[in-house]
């Protein structure tokens, strides 16, 4: 099997640490050849890089007309900075990454506590504003439009009897600086931006978001998703604003199993070297006959 890592024009340290680890990890795997590359080759089977960007819709494109798999890291699920999470042949691992259900060992490593998804009534909807990067990858056009027409929709459907009548919305600090003009009524939006996060969700009834990190934030909180884009946290939660007054609560069962399963999506520098990872990479492939 020809394996290849695909390499940024101008590489990062980490791009850099990552190919080497994949090379010193096939080294061990004579069955496979392995090289870096920096351009796109259809002289391979499974080409590795890392990161989402505007070019790897094209680079998805070819990599499917060609029968290849790609193989994209990201930091990691749970915010932590000590895994490299991966999904094969999509941004994130939703086609696949629930089809078997993974025991509990690699969760209990990360020992994160979580609360069992609960409707709370009386409290805020919460929103949280896509950065425009993120709508530039996705293709949902200007953020701060985006933004607008779904707290409008909100303010629009929401139950006043089910809901504390002010929506929050919450922005990425960096990010700030791009929204000072939502087309919005600000007598019954705010911005969070006093209060940390989980604070935040402790009094949230709902979470309204695009993105996967805040979500997996909110369902280990205990609070339920709305996700309206393409989020981890879609097989256990709605995915329309329509549902804002009837979210999905998963059972326990449900969410540790979810959690149980997206802990076999992200492994370490050393468990990457060592095959763990590759071993995960090669039988998902295996066993999924939709790749």
């Amino acid at each position: 099997m020809n394996i290849v890592y695909l390499q940024h024009p101008q590489p990062r340290h980490i791009d850099i640490k990552l190919s080497k680890l994949l090379n010193k990890c096939f080294k061990k795997n004579t069955k496979n050849n392995f090289e870096v590359i920096k351009d796109y080759t259809t002289n391979c089977d499974i080409l590795f890089t890392r990161g989402w960007k505007k070019q790897t819709y094209s680079l998805m494109d070819n990599i499917r007309n060609n029968n290849q798999h790609l193989v994209l890291f990201e930091k990691g699920h749970f915010r932590s900075s000590s895994y490299w999470r991966i999904s094969i042949d999509d941004y994130q691992p939703l086609n696949y990454f629930q089809n078997i259900n993974q025991p509990d060992d690699r969760w209990e490593e990360l020992k994160i506590e979580f609360n069992d998804v609960q409707f709370k009534q009386n409290e805020n909807i919460l929103y949280a504003v896509p950065p425009q990067h993120y709508c530039n990858k996705h293709g949902l056009g200007n953020s701060n439009d985006l933004a607008s027409n779904d707290i409008k929709t909100i303010i629009q459907l929401y139950d006043t009897a089910i809901f504390d009548k002010t929506i929050y919305y919450i922005i990425k600090p960096k990010f700030q600086k791009q929204y000072k003009k939502f087309k919005i009524d600000k007598s019954l939006v705010k911005h969070c931006k006093t209060i940390a996060l989980k604070d935040r969700l402790k009094k949230t009834s709902i979470l309204v978001t695009h993105s996967s990190t805040i979500g997996l934030d909110a369902i280990l909180s205990g609070v339920p998703v709305i996700n309206l884009s393409q989020g981890i946290t879609n097989p256990i939660s709605k995915h329309k604003l329509t549902d804002i007054n009837n979210p999905y609560i998963p059972t326990t069962d449900e969410q540790k199993q979810f959690l149980y399963n997206l802990a076999y999506c992200q492994y370490t520098m050393k468990e990457i070297e060592s095959g763990v990872c590759w071993d995960y990479v090669e039988k998902t492939i295996r066993e999924n006959d939709f790749l």
